[in-house]
C-alpha cells in the first residue's frame, strides 16, 4: 500500500512551477482580454496554506465558496496600471484546461485610453514557491508583442507603447 500511495503523490506533483498568462489590448473595443492558465493543484495547495481549505475548482466538488476564493486571490496578485493609472479588471469565468491540470481564468479591463504603457503584475503562487515564474505574452496596439519572465526578483514589467 505504500508504493501505491508514493506513486500517486509523485505522480500529482510537477516540478515546474509556473503560470503562463496572455494580455492582448482589442483597441476597437478599448479592453485588455487576460487569459491565465494556473496548474490546479499548486492552486489548490495555496488555498489551503491559506485556511480556505480544498475548493475543488472546476469539479463537480467544487465548493460554493470556490469562485470568491479565486476572485480575491487573483485580486491579490494580478494588476495592471495603464498610462500610470491603476485599473481594475473583471472576473469573466473560468474553465478546466484540456488536460485538467490547469484552470484558466479570463478577466478584461474595459474603457480604456489609448495605451501609452501598461505595468503588468502577476504574482501567483510566489508565496507558495521560490522558484515560482510568470510567462506572460503580450499583445498590444500595433501588432506590438512581448515576452515577459517574472518571478521573485522581477515582480512586475512596465511596457512602453510609445507609437
Amino acid at each position: 500500500m505504500s508504493i501505491l500511495f508514493y506513486l500517486l503523490i509523485t505522480a500529482s506533483m510537477h516540478d515546474i512551477h509556473l503560470s503562463m498568462t496572455q494580455v492582448e489590448y482589442n483597441e476597437e473595443a478599448r479592453t485588455l482580454e487576460v487569459m491565465t492558465s494556473i496548474f490546479l493543484d499548486d492552486l489548490e495547495y495555496t488555498f489551503e496554506d491559506q485556511g480556505y481549505g480544498k475548493q475543488h475548482l472546476c469539479t463537480k466538488l467544487e465548493r460554493d465558496s470556490a469562485e470568491h476564493v479565486l476572485v480575491d486571490y487573483l485580486s491579490d496578485h494580478i494588476s495592471f496600471r495603464v498610462n500610470g493609472e491603476d485599473k481594475y479588471w473583471q472576473f469573466i469565468g473560468k474553465e478546466i484546461s484540456p488536460d485538467l491540470a490547469s484552470v484558466y481564468c479570463y478577466l478584461e479591463l474595459v474603457d480604456l485610453e489609448p495605451l501609452e504603457s501598461i505595468e503588468i503584475k502577476q504574482t501567483t503562487l510566489f508565496e507558495k514557491y521560490d522558484d515560482q515564474q510568470s510567462i506572460i505574452h503580450f499583445k498590444g496596439p500595433a501588432n506590438k508583442q512581448e515576452y515577459i519572465i517574472l518571478d521573485r526578483r522581477n515582480l512586475s514589467k512596465i511596457i512602453n507603447l510609445d507609437k
